[in-house]
């Protein structure tokens, strides 16, 4: 079967089990969608295109994709891959629990497919880490993945990533950049990717109103595609905020994007406009979105990887005595795309483990996550 439709009660324990039994335990893999009984009865129209959507990109289907002839920058015969980077954290009082690194690239020229690369980080408050330790490895997966498709690899590298504070910004730019051009060197070759990055935030106070009720939309928001660069921006660095979709209740909120690195040497209206036209592109949305497209899947590739994990015995031939928060290497059948060790026993061993359970390779190759 391509796909198997599960209509549940209610959306619960289930839809885990659902997720991890099918995407890492069925060979070669089995694309699934959930529904709920409650909407399915009431088959109304809104949900029936909204799950259309999700299974259209499952099934390998494009539900929207970017006329070139508009962008000045992406319609440049560069091979380019659009990045999304996000790290989500274990809730607070989780104990030993673990994050979850995602990275999410565009493997087609249109920027409307994209191939996902997981790992685990330690996620205890002393042991964590705010940028992407694997990151090396992450982009190498990702780069393979793009030549496949394309028999290049890319040369010009746009990631937005979600889920840094400002505090952070300059640990996550070095580290991040330096993972990214050790890749870059092993894969393309030595200054041939040139690489921006842009951290992406929504956790904040700003909002814009229009001046003249006349000049806003129906919500009495400020129209999509709004832009504001001066004024209350950085007073020497790059950044901006772009309120992309249209508000429907409420007053909307613009999200934040700060440029930490960029090779490109894009120009603001270069960068607006790119950022601008990649909120038109998600999946499961037939408008515009509040961010980047890129970063809202590598969040929702983070959130299903946590389907993923497994706490277990350990095999402690694997694991050092008295290590805590450590990374083993995935096993010989190479199933297992990480362990941590979560607790000690007596005398300093370990006593039991997280497991990462690796995607089957027949969904791999598309977007499960959506």
């Amino acid at each position: 079967a391509q796909l198997v439709l599960c209509i549940l009660r209610n959306k619960n324990l289930e839809y885990n089990e659902i997720k991890r039994i099918a995407e890492t335990e069925m060979k070669p893999g089995l694309m699934t969608q959930i529904a709920l009984r409650r909407h399915v009865e009431k088959a109304a129209m809104a949900y029936a295109g909204n799950l259309a959507l999700k299974i259209n990109s499952k099934l390998g289907g494009v539900n929207v994709t970017l006329d070139l002839r508009d962008t000045k920058v992406l319609k440049e015969n560069v091979p380019t891959m659009i990045l999304g980077a996000d790290v989500t954290h274990p809730p607070p009082g989780a104990g030993n629990g673990v994050s979850i690194a995602a990275v999410v690239g565009s493997i087609d020229r249109e920027f409307a497919e994209y191939r996902a690369s997981i790992r685990m980080q330690p996620g205890s408050v002393s042991a964590r880490q705010p940028h992407i330790i694997h990151l090396k490895d992450m982009m190498k997966e990702l780069f393979e993945l793009f030549h496949q498709r394309n028999q290049v690899f890319p040369k010009r590298l746009i990631m937005y990533r979600d889920g840094v504070s400002e505090s952070q910004y300059g640990e996550v730019a070095v580290e991040e950049l330096k993972g990214i051009r050790e890749a870059c060197t092993e894969v393309v070759g030595r200054g041939k990717c040139k690489v921006t990055i842009v951290a992406v935030n929504k956790r904040h106070h700003t909002r814009f109103f229009p001046v003249d009720g006349r000049d806003g939309d129906r919500s009495g928001n400020v129209p999509a595609g709004t832009v504001v660069d001066s004024d209350i921006t950085h007073p020497y660095e790059f950044d901006f905020y772009l309120n992309s979709h249209p508000g429907l209740q409420g007053t909307s909120r613009p999200a934040h994007y700060h440029v930490l690195w960029d090779d490109n040497k894009f120009t603001p209206d270069e960068l607006q406009e790119v950022s601008y036209r990649l909120c038109y592109l998600y999946a499961r949305s037939t408008r515009a979105v509040g961010l980047v497209s890129p970063a809202y899947y590598a969040h929702l590739v983070a959130a299903r990887a946590r389907c993923h994990i497994q706490n277990v015995d350990l095999d402690l031939a694997h694991v050092k005595e008295g290590s805590v928060d450590t990374l083993v290497e995935e096993d010989s059948e190479g199933d297992v795309g990480g362990v941590y060790v979560k607790a000690l026993g007596q005398d300093g061993v370990p006593a039991g483990g997280i497991v990462l359970k690796k995607v089957e390779d027949g969904l791999r190759g598309r977007m499960y996550f959506t």
